[in-house]
This record gives structure tokens, C-alpha cells and sequence, in this order.
């Protein structure tokens, strides 16, 4: 199934639907840069940075923090603005991303708001290869380590370009 703009195989929420002046990029595999403008519009605008967040954490959503960070962007991914089919995959996921995807910050949205406003928020940061050692036994303790390791920053101290 391929969901494409101006076809019956989309719908999006109200709240959430692009205006006009917004700008849209089909995709049309799972990475949101593999055969699209995106790369080519963000560089247009400068950006250095990549507030990242979506749906199928484990396939769309990874593939595209993968390609973002290959591409040189700074990726910013808010946790709880992601999901997939199961808990599990979603978790394991979003932990190889932390532990491969060097210099990522995760956020949880409240945080990821603070931050847009230029308030003291917390943010877990990648700083070294491979820091979660999980098993599916210990998975849900080493997730929450994203949490309980996330460090303040001091208002004023909004990433640049976000």
C-alpha cells in the first residue's frame, strides 16, 4: 500500500492537515530522504538541526533519523511522538537509535515544547557507542534510562536552528 498526497489512500486529521503555504514531500519508501526533496529543501533553509517524530518507529521512523544522520543533521527525536505496531519494537528501536546514531537527543514532547520556547527542559544525549546493553528482560529498565539520565539544560540554550 502506497500513500500518496491527491489519492483515496490517505487521510489526515483536521488538526493536524498541512495549509496551504506548508510545505509537503511525498515519500515513498520508508526513509523521508530516499528518492525525495527533502535534503534538497532543508539545505535550501539552512537547517542543521531535525526535530523528528512519527509513525512505524522501528521501519519509517528509524530509517529516516539513519539517513538524517548520514546526511550531517542533528537529530532531535521526541520519544513520545512515535509509535508502531508493538511496544517492544517501538523501545528496541528507539534504543539502537540511541546507541548508534552518535550525538542524537532524545526527547519526551513536554521537553521538546520547553525547549521551542526557550525554557529549562531535559534532554537524554548520545555520548559514547552502544550505551544500552538490553535484553528483552531487561528492556523496559534500560528504556527508562532515557528518563532517569537525561540531563537539564538551562534556559536560553535552545539548540541552534531549532
Amino acid at each position: 500500500v502506497f500513500y500518496c498526497t491527491n489519492t483515496d489512500a490517505i487521510e489526515i486529521i483536521d488538526d493536524i492537515a498541512p495549509d496551504e503555504k506548508d510545505i509537503v514531500v511525498d515519500k515513498y519508501r520508508w526513509s523521508a530522504f530516499y528518492k525525495t526533496s527533502l535534503e534538497l529543501f532543508l539545505q535550501s533553509i539552512g537547517a542543521k538541526n531535525l526535530i523528528i517524530g512519527g509513525l512505524v518507529t522501528d521501519g519509517c521512523l528509524m530509517t529516516s533519523v539513519i539517513d538524517g544522520y548520514y546526511r550531517d543533521f542533528q537529530i532531535h527525536l521526541v520519544k513520545d511522538m512515535c509509535a508502531t505496531t508493538c511496544e517492544g519494537g517501538h523501545m528496541a528501536s528507539i534504543m539502537i537509535m540511541a546507541n548508534w546514531v552518535y550525538g542524537i537527543r532524545i526527547y519526551n514532547a513536554e521537553q521538546m515544547v520547553r525547549c521551542l520556547k526557550g525554557q529549562d527542559y531535559s534532554v537524554w544525549e548520545s555520548t559514547k557507542a552502544a550505551p544500552f546493553h538490553f535484553t528483552p528482560e531487561n528492556m523496559r529498565r534500560e528504556y527508562s534510562r532515557l528518563d532517569t539520565e537525561a540531563i537539564r539544560i538551562q534556559d536560553n540554550q535552545v539548540p541552534r536552528g531549532l
